[in-house]
């Protein structure tokens, strides 16, 4: 693999999966409707959760339904010796219900050295990142239809007697990964959940630290953490390593049926990435809080190569439900460059 697209891969290891929608088969009209109640598990398991999770602030939950404002993305790869340079992204933020935010590029860039969109880069590598302007979901939204049950400790906790809980939840949605959420002291210390992550699934760790306003907590910084394992020959300067253009390394010089390359020969190398987002700066649209400022660090692990990536989204003018249109929301519908729906990018 050439190293810039490793670099780009690297970068775009960091999109969250989109979740999709199960379709319910509509009963016949010659049958009995019928309305199946979901189990919704350990009713103590979901009113701790809940009481945990409801401290949270979520903009959501406090009335905001539509959302736009100015946005800029900054990601800075100048200190990592890597061959690409992400420019600033300026454009807009969009978000409603029921959707992930989603990030609007003014204008094209030209494309990087290897014919990188860097514009759909920087969207994507700021997707895990942008749910967290507004807060968590509401309840309500999130766990509209979900089953609790509670996990076990592990023995090095249960030895130490920590005074924590862990709530399993699984969705109705079967698309919708189960997630496992840590509480200790009636706060939400963590979650964990697979997440796919350029096509691969990872566990992805979240763990958050917040301002304790009493009744409220306001998320101060989040830290996510996802673990990957890089085959053998993929890293770059390794023997082998695939060209994106050309993935099987077969040469075109060669007469069909002609004997294969041999596979890269070595092991594979455990990767990973640790991010830091913190939450800086906050503004009031209507009755809710937003943050209009995330500074986040990146840290890439993978074999030999560790990297650090300083990067940034700061929000200016921002406008809520009332103030936002149908026609401001479009792009969220529009198809990007690589052929996802705008907004459909997963965070949190």
């Amino acid at each position: 693999m050439k190293l810039v697209s490793f670099a780009s891969a690297l970068l775009a290891l960091l999109m969250m999966g989109s979740l999709s929608v199960v379709a319910q088969e509509k009963p016949k009209a010659d049958e009995k409707k019928v309305e199946e109640k979901f189990d919704r598990g350990d009713e103590k398991a979901e009113k701790e959760l809940k009481k945990a999770y409801i401290r949270i602030a979520s903009a959501e939950a406090k009335g905001l339904e539509r959302f736009k404002s100015d946005a800029k993305i900054v990601i800075d790869t100048s200190s990592t010796g890597l061959p690409i340079q992400i420019p600033p992204q300026v454009g807009k933020l969009l978000w409603k219900v029921g959707k992930a935010p989603h990030f609007e590029g003014d204008k094209a860039e030209a494309p990087a050295p290897g014919g990188m969109d860097t514009s759909t880069i920087a969207k994507r590598a700021f997707a895990p990142f942008m749910s967290f302007v507004f807060g968590v979901e509401a309840w309500d939204t999130r766990f509209k239809e979900a089953n609790f049950k509670y996990g076990e400790l592990t023995k090095e906790e249960a030895a130490a007697k920590k005074k924590k809980t862990y709530v399993i939840v699984k969705y109705k949605d079967e698309a919708t990964t189960p997630e496992t959420y840590a509480l200790e002291d009636n706060k939400v210390v963590g979650m964990a959940a697979e997440r796919s992550l350029q096509g691969q699934k990872q566990l992805v760790q979240y763990t958050f630290v917040y301002e304790d306003k009493g009744k409220e907590l306001k998320i101060k910084e989040v830290l996510l953490s996802s673990k990957m394992t890089i085959p053998a020959g993929a890293m770059p300067g390794g023997d082998g390593a695939p060209d994106p253009k050309n993935p099987e390394n077969k040469d075109p010089k060669k007469e069909e049926g002609s004997e294969e390359e041999p596979a890269p020969e070595g092991e594979d190398q455990e990767g990973g990435i640790d991010m830091s987002v913190k939450l800086t700066e906050f503004a009031t649209v209507g009755k809710a809080e937003i943050c209009t400022k995330l500074e986040v660090t990146i840290e890439v692990k993978a074999g030999p190569m560790q990297l650090s990536i300083p990067a940034s989204m700061e929000i200016t003018n921002p406008k809520g439900n009332k103030d936002v249109s149908d026609d401001d929301l479009k792009p969220m519908d529009t198809p990007d460059a690589s052929g996802t729906e705008g907004g459909s990018d997963e965070g949190f």
